[in-house]
């Protein structure tokens, strides 16, 4: 919201001294408005791909999140789930400490990690990505630089190398977020598990933080005009005094467990 009142400010600012100075009509003065808030954005946005660009290197991945990306990240997401017309629903974010958390979440939809990072503005939550996404211009270095890891799941190798990094990220105090199913589900449905994820949190020693997201599915047909409902629920934190005895299968089906009840209650209070 910080970051939409300024562009307002600023693109308000310009507009008053084009209509005083060039005596421009004021008929047109909101239309000039507009087009000047977009250019503010355009420019936010091209700032931000340019300091990733000198920034982080896409072949190398970085031990300490940039703070300046991660909070200009936190803003572009604010800002897609503006333009996207989607309404958040937060429930139980607020329980959230101050500490390292192992975040699992459900895989509906491309705008997942989006929605997720908007709805946690006190956290930098760093997501591990599929390798190729590493690889897009511009976007890729920015990723890197806020902290992002990628992971390669057809090399077990380079899969295990992953993880190992995740688990210094997340010993370092910077929370780490994974999608155990591994690929969207693109439906209501969660799909199944991928169990080597819960090695971060066993290695770590991290308590997981179980969030579920519902709706994100429906973005893709009603993005932009029409509205889109989505719930983000915090189903519970699993300490990891309650898992270390666990194995991986085991810790996935007790977090499993937790997300189906989750969605069981959002969807019976809708």
């Amino acid at each position: 919201m910080l970051f939409l009142l300024s562009i307002l400010l600023i693109a308000s600012t310009i507009n008053f001294l084009l209509i005083y100075f060039l005596d421009i009509s004021w008929y047109f003065h909101f239309l000039m408005l507009l087009g000047i808030c977009f250019v503010l954005i355009l420019i936010f946005l091209l700032v931000v791909y340019v300091i990733g660009l000198i920034i982080a290197n896409p072949k190398n991945e970085i031990r300490k999140p940039s703070r300046l990306l991660t909070g200009a990240v936190h803003m572009v997401c604010r800002f897609i789930i503006l333009v996207s017309n989607i309404k958040i629903k937060k429930d139980g974010l607020e329980k959230l400490e101050g500490k390292k958390y192992l975040f699992v979440s459900n895989h509906q939809a491309m705008m997942d990690p989006i929605t997720i990072i908007a709805s946690m503005p006190n956290i930098d939550l760093a997501f591990l990505m599929r390798e190729n996404v590493k690889k897009l211009p511009v976007i890729g270095p920015a990723l890197v630089s806020c902290g992002f890891l990628t992971i390669n799941r057809e090399n077990n190798r380079e899969g295990l190398k992953a993880i190992i990094r995740a688990v210094h990220r997340l010993e370092e105090g910077y929370p780490v977020g994974v999608f155990p199913e591994g690929k969207r589900s693109k439906g209501p449905d969660i799909g199944r598990f991928r169990d080597g994820a819960f090695k971060m949190a066993i290695r770590s020693e991290s308590d997981i933080a179980i969030i579920v997201v519902d709706n994100e599915y429906k973005i893709h047909f009603n993005a932009p005009f029409r509205r889109t409902k989505v719930n983000v629920k915090l189903c519970g934190i699993l300490k990891y005094d309650d898992f270390k005895e666990m194995n991986t299968t085991e810790i996935g089906d007790k977090v499993i467990e937790i997300m189906h009840s989750g969605l069981e209650e959002l969807r019976k209070n809708r």
